[in-house]
């Protein structure tokens, strides 16, 4: 059993988008570009569907080590006009 549990902490988990290309983002990219790149994202701003979030969190050694970032993306007319990586 113990061997089983040993196995079992040591997995890591993603949760969301994996992006490992934040840097790809350019403002005037369409949305289909967007999506291209980075899939659909995770969450939308419900007052305003021109704003996206892709969030990625990464749990390493059964969560000892936790890596999240998120990628915000501000469009207007279908067009990115802002971004922000946290």
């Amino acid at each position: 059993m113990f061997f089983f549990n040993k196995i079992l902490k040591s997995q890591d988990i993603i949760y969301g988008n994996y992006i490992n290309n934040f840097n790809l983002i350019r403002l005037g990219m369409t949305k289909k570009e967007v999506i291209t790149l980075f899939g659909t994202p995770l969450l939308n701003n419900i007052n305003s569907r021109n704003t996206w979030f892709y969030i990625y969190k990464k749990e390493y050694n059964g969560g000892l080590l936790t890596i999240q970032r998120m990628l915000i993306i501000k469009f207007n007319k279908n067009i990115v006009i802002d971004f922000m990586i946290r």
